[in-house]
């Protein structure tokens, strides 16, 4: 998903289970299709285990994720 000019974003209707979420700039919005990126993305993220009907909060830090 896209954040707002505020940087807040919305992700609604995800099946309950564990979630990785990183926030990366716009240019690297489609990146998440390379596997080494997706990779280099998992190991700095945030986990976030989504229970039935649960609402989170997720502060995000933003990224350069690098592919080596």
């Amino acid at each position: 998903t896209t954040a707002d000019s505020d940087g807040a974003y919305k992700i609604s209707s995800l099946p309950d289970g564990e979630y990785f979420v990183v926030a990366v700039r716009l240019s690297q919005s489609r990146e998440w299709l390379d596997p080494k990126f997706l990779a280099a993305a998992a190991a700095r993220a945030a986990r976030v285990t989504l229970a039935i009907s649960a609402s989170k909060v997720q502060d995000l830090q933003l990224l350069e994720v690098s592919v080596r």
